[in-house]
């Protein structure tokens, strides 16, 4: 793991952030200061490409809106941290893969996992 070259960027990688804190930032001598709270939530700031917040957050901010959720899905589960193993896939290999993804998706123990969920929810009536 402490292999030259082992945070470099190289096109098309996708670097999951517990990669990045535990290995990259270690590495580097860098702190997690800007970027978790000592409690474990990341910190987001507005010039950020993408929030990232943990499911309490956003059931907090359904609460604050009249909404009821109709589900919380991980939209890719798995799928970044075998992504070249997944692009090679024949048709019929695919086809079993997306099965056991969407058998697993709504699993909330497995929600954390995903890099993205999806959050459905319905208009409470007036």
């Amino acid at each position: 793991m402490n292999a030259p070259g082992w945070c470099d960027y190289q096109p098309g990688l996708f670097l999951h952030p517990v990669h990045y804190f535990f290995i990259c930032a270690w590495q580097r001598d860098r702190t997690l200061s800007t970027m978790l709270t000592p409690d474990w939530h990341c910190i987001s700031e507005s010039k950020d490409l993408f929030e990232m917040v943990r499911t309490e957050k956003t059931a907090a901010l359904d609460a604050e809106v009249s909404v009821k959720r109709i589900g919380l899905v991980a939209a890719d589960g798995a799928t970044n941290y075998m992504r070249e193993l997944i692009d090679a896939m024949d048709d019929e290999t695919f086809s079993r893969w997306m099965n056991d993804h969407f058998a697993i998706c709504e699993r909330q123990d497995l929600i954390g996992a995903s890099h993205h969920t999806l959050d459905i929810l319905q208009k409470k009536p007036d």
